[in-house]
C-alpha cells in the first residue's frame, strides 16, 4: 500500500501547475481534473474532525465533551465536514435547455421552428368586432381595421424574407 504525504501531494500540484502554465492551451480535461483532486486531497490532510461517532451508540461527540475520543480509535470515529462543492455550470445541460425553449430558433431535433403567421382578414364584421375595442364598429371601422392587420401581417412577413 502507498501512503501518500503532504509533502508529495505538494511537489505533484505544484508540477502540474507549472506544465499547466507552460503549455499555450493549458492541461487536458483529464489533467485538470486530476489536478483538482490532488488539491482536494492536500486540503483534506489538514482537516480535523468536527466530532466523534462512538460505534456502539451511535452518538456524536466533541472533544470537549469527551476528552479521550481522539484516541480511542476502537470505539470512536472521526467525523469531518465536507468540503463544499464549487458551483459549476453544466453546459450540457444549458445548452439542451436552450433548445427546448420555446423562443430557440430550432427544436429539440435541431428542426428551425415554424413561423407563426397570422391569417389575412376580410373586413368581415364579426371579426372585425372581436379585435377592435369598440362595441359597434361601422363598415368603414372594419375596413380600415382590416387593412391595418393585412399591413401590420405583410410587413411581418417581409421582415422574414418570405
Amino acid at each position: 500500500m502507498t501512503t501518500i504525504t503532504k509533502e508529495w501531494l505538494q511537489q505533484t500540484i505544484a508540477e502540474f501547475e507549472n506544465t499547466r502554465d507552460d503549455i499555450p492551451f493549458g492541461l487536458s480535461d483529464d489533467d485538470a481534473k486530476i489536478l483538482i483532486v490532488l488539491k482536494r486531497a492536500l486540503v483534506s490532510l489538514d482537516a480535523e474532525p468536527v466530532r466523534y461517532l462512538n460505534k456502539f451508540s451511535g452518538t456524536c461527540v466533541t472533544l470537549e465533551q469527551q476528552s479521550n475520543a481522539a484516541d480511542d480509535v476502537a470505539v470512536y470515529m472521526p467525523l469531518y465536514a465536507a468540503p463544499p462543492v464549487p458551483v459549476q455550470v453544466d453546459i450540457e445541460m444549458l445548452a439542451s435547455a436552450l433548445k427546448n425553449a420555446p423562443l430557440a430558433p430550432s427544436d429539440n431535433q435541431g428542426r428551425p421552428r415554424a413561423p407563426v403567421v397570422p391569417p389575412a382578414i376580410e373586413p368581415d364584421y364579426k371579426v372585425i368586432k372581436s379585435i377592435l375595442p369598440t362595441a359597434n364598429p361601422d363598415e368603414y371601422a372594419c375596413c380600415i381595421a382590416a387593412d391595418m392587420w393585412n399591413a401590420c401581417r405583410a410587413a411581418m412577413l417581409k421582415g422574414k424574407g418570405e
